[in-house]
């Protein structure tokens, strides 16, 4: 089974990937819907939004 996770992995990284918000989410759809089509049940998304809510602290002061 180890091999089988290696080969076909479970999880995404685009953290290198600088991309606007509008990008962020379709790249999430589409890796959702590739998940879907392989009958794969996604029970959590995790997300690192943190220099987003750091702009809007600074914006709104």
């Amino acid at each position: 089974m180890e091999t089988a996770l290696k080969e076909d992995p479970k999880a995404v990284n685009i953290t290198s990937k600088h991309e606007n918000n509008a990008a962020i989410i379709n790249k999430t759809e589409a890796i959702l819907t590739e998940l879907k089509n392989k009958e794969i049940t996604v029970c959590a998304i995790v997300t690192d939004s943190a220099s987003a809510y750091a702009a809007a602290r600074y914006y709104t002061g």
